[in-house]
């Protein structure tokens, strides 16, 4: 597939919340990849003794996103508490504001 062709040069393989069965995807990985790197917290979706058989070591990066995550949930707040897609929406279709 395409992502094993991309993954073919590479030594490190950096996967996210989203990676089909890794013991699928594994099988077929390049003996190039040395290490993966799974983003966010924990190794659920990793086989990581099939991983520790063919001798590629597996992290992941606990704190991933959670700065972010607080900042983005804190801004959602302030956007429904102060209706801020009901104006964008008034002003965008209406081309004024609409404070009812």
């Amino acid at each position: 597939s395409d992502l094993l062709a991309r993954l073919s040069p590479t030594t490190v393989a950096i996967i996210g919340v989203n990676i089909p069965n890794t013991a699928k995807l594994l099988s077929k990985l390049p003996g190039s990849i040395k290490v993966i790197v799974k983003y966010g917290v924990g190794y659920e979706k990793v086989d990581v003794d099939l991983c520790r058989r063919r001798g590629i070591e597996v992290c992941y990066t606990p704190d991933y996103g959670t700065n972010t995550v607080a900042d983005h949930t804190v801004a959602l707040l302030f956007a429904a508490h102060r209706r801020l897609l009901t104006f964008h929406k008034s002003i965008v279709e209406n081309h004024q504001w609409n404070f009812k």
